[in-house]
């Protein structure tokens, strides 16, 4: 009996601590309702319904099936104005950028974006994209084990680098 109630209570507090948010994550949720950022989030609930489509690519549904979570942020332009939030500077900061490893830096005419990884609990990874105007972030069981899967980053990365 003391078995059953130890495995109950296990359970529990396991599904509990998978719901809840990292650090990263709680961070760039305060970010949801900035009126000078538009923010997006994608759970693992729609990676998964996207994972079990018919006809999907093997590649894609691996990628889909290992992605827990993805929060992206851009500045909010105003009326063709200059962005006024500088994300790079205050996310970094909250962040502790240096927390994490950087993988890749870029620093030209005034912009800057650093590409960024720090492990996470149970085999998940935390990949950080940021530049002055974006944040890009992936959590998941994901690797970049590919020329191809660099390649995507870079793609990635020199669009928000254009943002």
């Amino acid at each position: 009996m003391k078995h059953i109630i130890f495995l109950l209570l296990t359970c529990c507090v396991l599904m509990a601590n998978a719901q809840q948010p990292n650090q990263t994550q709680k961070v760039l949720m305060n970010y949801a309702d900035n009126t000078e950022v538009n923010y997006v989030e994608v759970s693992d609930e729609l990676f998964k319904m996207i994972a079990k489509r018919e006809g999907l690519d093997a590649k894609l549904k691996h990628y889909m099936d290992n992605l827990s979570s993805v929060i992206m942020l851009e500045a909010a332009r105003k009326q063709g104005k200059e962005t006024m939030i500088n994300l790079y500077t205050e996310v970094g900061e909250k962040l502790q950028l240096s927390k994490f490893k950087l993988l890749m830096l870029n620093s030209e005419n005034g912009k800057k974006y650093g590409f960024y990884k720090k492990a996470g609990k149970d085999n998940r990874v935390e990949y950080l994209l940021v530049s002055n105007t974006a944040v890009i972030y992936m959590y998941g069981s994901l690797t970049i084990n590919s020329i191809s899967d660099f390649q995507q980053v870079c793609r990635l990365a020199s669009s928000v680098q254009r943002m």
